[in-house]
C-alpha cells in the first residue's frame, strides 16, 4: 500500500511538472504571436530554445540514469522480484522471461541496427524504451501546443514533390539570398532534376500556416544520415527557421532511426540545438598559381585556429563525451 500511495504522488508530480511546461510554452507563443516576436523574455516569457535547451538537457542525463543496456545483475534483480519492468502487472506475458528476445538498438558501422538479445537480460533496456516513449508522449503535447498556435508541417519525399511544391520552394530559397543582396546559384532546373534523378534521396519539409505555405526546407537522405539543409520563407515567423531547419530535422532522423543528421556548415546557435562541432572540408580550384600559394600559406594558419577553435566548442558540446 506504502508504494502504491508513492507512485500515485509521484505520478502527480509529473502530471503538474507537464502541464507546467505547457503553459509556459503557451504562455510564450501568446507573446509571440502578440508582439510579433521570438525575444519573449522582455514580456516576461521564456524563449522556446531555452525550453528546448533544457528538454535536450535532462533527458539526454536520464537516460544513463537506466544503466547498461544488457545487464546480468539486471536479470538476477529481476529474478528475484527485486526489478521489474514499467506496468508489470499490464503485460501479457508469464513474468519469467526464461527464453523470451528483446530487440534493442546498437550503432554498428555508423548504422543504427536492430539485435535480438534475452529479454531477461534487457530489462534495463525495456525500462528505457518505456521511459523515452512516455517523454515522447509529453513532448508530443507540448509540440501540439505550438502547433495549435498556427504552423503545421509536412514532409514529402521526391516522388510527392510536384511542380507547385518545387516552385514554391525555390522561390523561398530565392527569398533567402535576396534578403542577402546576393544571387541563388542553384537554378529551378538543378532541383527538378535532382527529384527526377533520386527521389528517394530528396527530403522537403512544408510549413503552413492556416493551411498556406509559408516556409520550406530541402534535405538529402541516404541509409545512415539525414543532410541539411536549403531554406527559405515568404513570412517571418518566429523561431520558425530553428524548427524547420534543426528540430524537425532531428525529430525526422530519430523517427526513421538514421545514424546522424548533418545540420551544415558553420554556426555556433547549433551547439543549442543539439548539434556537435565537427570540421569538413569544401573544394576549389584556383585558376591563378600565386594566388593559389596565398590561400595555401593562409590555410596552412587557419587549420590550426580552426582546430583550437572546434575544441573549445566541444567544451560546451550538449553531450557527455564517450568514456
Amino acid at each position: 500500500r506504502t508504494c502504491q500511495f508513492m507512485l500515485t504522488e509521484e505520478a502527480h508530480h509529473m502530471y503538474v511538472g507537464e502541464t507546467g511546461v505547457a503553459r509556459v510554452i503557451q504562455r510564450a507563443c501568446d507573446i509571440m504571436r502578440e508582439h510579433k516576436t521570438d525575444d519573449v523574455r522582455k514580456f516576461g516569457g521564456i524563449d522556446l530554445p531555452t525550453i528546448q535547451k533544457y528538454v535536450n538537457f535532462h533527458f539526454s542525463v536520464s537516460e544513463d540514469l537506466f544503466g547498461a543496456e544488457q545487464s546480468t545483475n539486471a536479470a538476477n534483480y529481476f529474478t528475484q522480484g527485486l526489478k521489474g519492468r514499467y506496468m508489470e502487472s499490464h503485460i501479457k506475458d508469464d513474468h519469467q522471461l526464461k527464453d523470451d528476445p528483446y530487440t534493442v538498438t546498437e550503432c554498428v558501422d555508423g548504422a543504427i541496427r536492430e539485435t535480438e538479445v534475452a529479454a531477461l537480460t534487457a530489462i534495463n533496456e525495456r525500462l528505457r524504451d518505456d521511459y523515452i516513449t512516455d517523454c515522447q508522449r509529453g513532448v508530443d503535447r507540448w509540440n501540439r501546443v505550438i502547433r495549435e498556435a498556427g504552423i503545421d508541417f509536412v514532409w514529402r519525399d521526391g516522388h510527392a514533390i510536384g511542380t507547385d511544391e518545387l516552385a514554391f520552394f525555390h522561390h523561398c530559397y530565392s527569398l533567402t539570398y535576396a534578403l542577402r543582396r546576393s544571387t541563388p546559384y542553384l537554378s529551378r532546373a538543378f532541383f527538378a532534376a535532382l527529384v527526377r534523378e533520386q527521389p528517394t534521396a530528396v527530403r522537403l519539409l512544408t510549413a503552413y500556416r492556416a493551411g498556406a505555405p509559408v516556409a520550406c526546407a530541402w534535405l538529402i537522405a541516404d541509409d545512415t544520415a539525414l543532410y541539411g539543409r536549403y531554406w527559405g520563407a515568404v513570412e517571418e515567423v518566429s523561431c520558425l527557421h530553428f524548427e524547420a531547419c534543426y528540430y524537425q530535422a532531428i525529430d525526422y532522423a530519430i523517427g526513421h532511426r538514421l545514424a546522424r543528421f548533418e545540420g551544415g556548415a558553420q554556426g555556433e546557435h547549433k551547439l543549442s540545438r543539439g548539434l556537435r562541432s565537427t570540421p569538413t572540408c569544401s573544394a576549389h580550384w584556383i585558376r591563378d598559381v600565386r594566388f593559389r600559394d596565398a590561400i595555401d600559406d593562409y590555410l596552412a594558419r587557419e587549420r590550426q585556429g580552426v582546430s583550437l577553435y572546434l575544441d573549445e566548442l566541444n567544451e560546451r558540446a550538449p553531450f557527455r563525451a564517450a568514456p
